[in-house]
């Protein structure tokens, strides 16, 4: 499938946004049919599908990996029959001078439910042992796969794959940046192993090689590539599968999308709405927090935890930066205090 030319760049929008309050008491108000808690989302009802980009600018580009993969996630999902799109996930790999990075040496991955139900594999089973906790040859247990129904419509695994490379590579050639080493990583939920996952958390913490990279994706029978450069990019690409895979890691750039999006919240925002659309909100202890409003500071990133966007807020009154212009019903999220 020839790539089409990418998208205009999906800045943030209007702060006019319904997801936004300016600070007006109806931004007090609170959803009464608001859930007590907000479910994980770590057995969706079809497969899941990760896909990793890394290392697409340098340091002349306008347009970094994160914004590119705001604009990919879309583009993709508009191209592939049966992708839903979930959300795309920020990892954070090591930043050390022995690492060639370009600014902040991260990753993001691309998250979508697959369901081609519609599709002419309709009639189809899948084999009962394709699914669920797992164990290749080697021993490896992979992780648990979501949509192990037997008696579901199976999904042509290989197919997908096929059409989200022909689409997602050369559209990181065209659009990249001339100094880009990019890389690319496909990989299912439920057929990443413990050693990819394993490799993902040491490049968190220490220098790790491009062919140990390749050795592991070849291995394992993910899909890993360069497209330009250096190829290093295939590093992170790797580390980012192996690290969202765990449904515990990372930060969102963007959830749900076309229903909430992160960009536009600004102001104060009803934490029940957050609730409603799917972020957890809880406090340092783990609580949840499910009354007032959140302080957004512009800036809502929740992060990846159990599979479910997670957002750690501490009241506005008792952030390090002092109360400012803060109200009793304030909160604000501790990752935007770290910023």
């Amino acid at each position: 499938m020839p790539p089409a030319g990418p998208s205009s760049d999906a800045g943030p929008s209007d702060a006019g946004s319904s997801d936004a309050d300016s600070g007006s008491d109806a931004a007090l108000d609170v959803v009464s049919d608001a859930p007590l808690d907000v479910a994980s989302d770590a057995d969706p009802p079809s497969p899941r599908l990760l896909v990793c980009i890394d290392d697409t600018d340098d340091l002349d580009a306008e347009v970094g990996t994160g914004r590119r993969s705001r604009r990919l996630v879309g583009d993709l999902a508009d191209a592939v029959d049966g992708l839903d799109s979930w959300g795309v996930v920020r990892q954070q790999l090591l930043v050390d001078p022995r690492v060639p990075y370009t600014t902040h040496n991260s990753c993001a991955c691309l998250v979508y439910d697959v369901d081609r139900t519609g599709g002419d594999d309709a009639d189809a089973t899948v084999d009962a042992d394709a699914h669920g906790e797992e164990t290749d040859g080697d021993g490896d247990d992979r992780h648990s796969s979501p949509g192990d129904d037997p008696t579901a419509p199976a999904v042509d695994r290989a197919a997908v794959v096929a059409e989200v490379v022909d689409y997602a590579g050369p559209y990181l050639v065209a659009d990249c940046a001339p100094g880009a080493d990019p890389g690319l990583c496909v990989a299912w939920l439920d057929e990443v192993p413990d050693p990819v996952a394993a490799f993902g958390r040491r490049a968190t913490e220490e220098v790790v090689a491009e062919a140990e990279a390749s050795e592991l994706a070849d291995a394992a029978g993910l899909f890993l590539d360069e497209y330009g450069g250096t190829g290093e990019g295939v590093i992170g690409a790797l580390a980012g599968v192996g690290l969202t895979a765990g449904g515990d890691s990372g930060r969102l750039l963007a959830y749900a999308t076309g229903e909430l999006d992160l960009r536009s919240l600004s102001g104060r925002v009803p934490v029940a709405r957050l609730r409603e659309r799917g972020v957890r909100v809880v406090d340092r202890a783990g609580d949840p927090v499910r009354e007032g409003t959140l302080d957004t500071r512009d800036w809502v990133r929740p992060e990846l935890r159990d599979w479910t966007p997670t957002l750690e807020v501490v009241r506005a009154g008792d952030a390090s930066d002092g109360p400012g212009d803060a109200r009793e019903h304030d909160w604000v999220a501790t990752n935007a205090l770290d910023r």
